[in-house]
């Protein structure tokens, strides 16, 4: 049975074509009014640096040949459809489910390239954790990934 866009989950679409145009202009932009390795300051503490990465995060498999760029693509795409599906698959009025998908949709997705800062202060530490009483405990502030956390005095675990 079709339903309409309207009352489905995917009427939240619009807001994926506006990003992916914000994110495609603002590439043909860099590429049109840019050559590599220039810098532009934006603010005193931020600039914009044009630099390449032909591989995935932090140009991991950068030296592989060019299938990664179709196998990371390819699993875009996959998870794109599955979205696609489940959100047409929901009702219009869901709207909690609604933005617990998206906002759980988001957090995941960013989870690979979330700042390599958090990620090394956990493991440093974990280096460093101490036998801890197990009560008052907080998940880790840090990247909500690992199984650490902190007691009342900032104190950082592992279980």
């Amino acid at each position: 049975m079709s339903q309409s866009i309207c009352s489905t989950g995917l009427r939240w679409l619009w807001l994926v074509v506006v990003v992916l145009i914000i994110d495609l202009g603002s590439k043909y932009l860099i590429l049109q009014n840019f050559a590599l390795g220039d810098t532009v300051p934006l603010f005193p503490s931020l600039n914009l640096h044009y630099a390449r990465n032909y591989g995935a995060a932090f140009s991991f498999l950068a030296d592989s040949g060019g299938w990664q760029r179709w196998f990371f693509a390819g699993i875009a795409i996959g998870i794109s459809v599955i979205l696609a599906v489940m959100m047409y698959r929901s009702k219009a009025h869901a709207e909690a489910k609604q933005y617990r998908l998206r906002a759980d949709y988001w957090r995941r997705a960013g989870q690979p390239v979330r700042p390599p800062v958090a990620r090394l202060r956990c493991r440093y530490d974990r280096l460093l954790r101490r036998r801890l009483a197990l009560r008052h405990l907080q998940p880790c502030r840090y990247c909500h990934l690992c199984r650490c956390g902190t007691d009342r005095a900032g104190r950082v675990f592992t279980f």
